[in-house]
């Protein structure tokens, strides 16, 4: 079992002295919510658990422990993230000792909910069905269906930052990370507009819970807190709502590894992945580029070559297309 696994880990890197704490998932009262937990020896580490929904990621947490040689179990987005950090200049190599693991998937705590109303335990065998208990019964699922979205559509399910990979099968890379931003793309102007305007503009009141949550939103003052000048205001106007997704999404092309954390913050079930998503697309296309992974490469926007594409700058293809 991984949780066995990570434990015996863990234990070792603290008594050997390698690490000074190590940051992990633990379970909680709630039969669906795991949460980040920071142990710092041998004797805590029986708090440690593989978290079926562990869907915070760990690097935003990490950075907190700056100057602290630290331990982290790595799944391949926690791991992708690292390394932009790492990139950035907001973590250290040499401090982190990181533990990663082919991740299997995790699932959604919102799909949890809907199959039953009141849920006592969830259990999960990292295959091919979760069982789900209630008062009454035990239900099976497919596990496939219960997981997150951008593990359905995860590309790297495997770190490609690690001083030590646990030997287990993770999930399969997308065969088809796009399809949802291509369902949005294939409407006309308008009917994207009214989709943002729906599923996005009116359903947000402004809590920024997804800044908080995303290990790539680090910034001392958010440009939407500045009073000097004022960006944005501070009403649930929609254009002031709109500014900040889409700033916000623009701050994290080239950077975002689709960890699905700001989404899993969201308290209004907002499919806010689509606009970063829709930009690690355009990356991707245009450039080849994708965030997370390799420390020593250099950032997108850090970076040129004269012989770089330029046909994204082009709109006759999309005027043709009759998308602009």
């Amino acid at each position: 079992m991984l949780t066995e696994k990570i434990r015996e880990i863990a234990k070792k890197l603290l008594e050997e002295g390698k690490i000074e704490a190590f940051l992990c998932y633990e379970g909680t009262s709630h039969p669906f919510r795991n949460r980040a937990v920071l142990v710092k020896s041998p004797e805590e580490v029986k708090k440690l658990l593989w978290p079926s929904f562990g869907v915070i990621n760990l690097a935003t947490p990490l950075q907190k422990l700056k100057g602290q040689k630290a331990g982290i179990l790595a799944t391949g987005c926690v791991s992708r993230a690292i390394v932009v950090l790492i990139q950035e200049g907001q973590l250290k190599r040499e401090d982190l000792f990181v533990v990663g693991v082919p991740c299997p998937g995790m699932l959604d705590p919102s799909k949890v909910r809907d199959k039953a109303p009141e849920i006592i335990d969830v259990i999960d065998d990292l295959k091919d069905e979760v069982l789900i208990v209630t008062p009454e019964d035990k239900i099976k699922f497919s596990r496939e269906e219960l997981l997150r979205n951008n593990c359905q559509e995860c590309r790297h399910p495997v770190p490609p930052l690690y001083d030590l990979l646990l030997d287990f099968s993770g999930r399969e890379k997308s065969p088809d990370p796009y399809r949802r931003v291509q369902e949005i793309e294939d409407l006309t102007l308008e009917e994207r507009w009214q989709w943002f305007e729906r599923e996005v503009l009116r359903r947000c009141f402004r809590c920024y819970a997804c800044r908080q949550a995303c290990p790539l939103c680090y910034c001392p003052t958010c440009f939407v807190d500045d009073s000097r000048p004022q960006w944005v205001g501070k009403t649930r106007d929609l254009i002031d709502t709109a500014l900040y997704h889409l700033v916000r999404a623009y701050h994290l092309a080239g950077r975002c590894v689709d960890c699905g954390s700001c989404e899993a913050a969201c308290p209004m079930d907002i499919p806010l992945r689509l606009l970063t998503k829709k930009l690690e697309k355009e990356a991707l296309l245009a450039f080849s580029f994708e965030a997370g992974l390799d420390p020593e490469a250099p950032l997108l926007f850090t970076s040129f070559d004269e012989n770089d594409p330029e046909d994204f700058m082009l709109t006759s293809e999309l005027k043709a297309s009759g998308k602009i």
